[in-house]
């Protein structure tokens, strides 16, 4: 099994353009993305859940943004 398919944390920084774990799991919800949290408070996502977000397609993160 190749760990669920699961982001790695790069990948999530790459898909919220944030680094800290309350930020990420606020553009994942913005983002239409479902997503677990870890007992850490970490979020934890499937390649699944990303390509079966059910947000806004139009939506782009302004990564840019602090």
């Amino acid at each position: 099994m190749d760990n669920l398919n699961l982001l790695s944390s790069e990948d999530l920084f790459n898909l919220t353009g944030r680094k800290q774990k309350e930020k990420q799991i606020a553009m994942l919800q913005r983002m239409g993305i479902d997503h677990f949290t870890r007992w850490d408070g970490k979020p934890v996502v499937t390649w699944h859940q990303v390509n079966s977000a059910k947000g806004d397609r139009e939506f782009v993160p302004k990564f840019a943004e602090k």
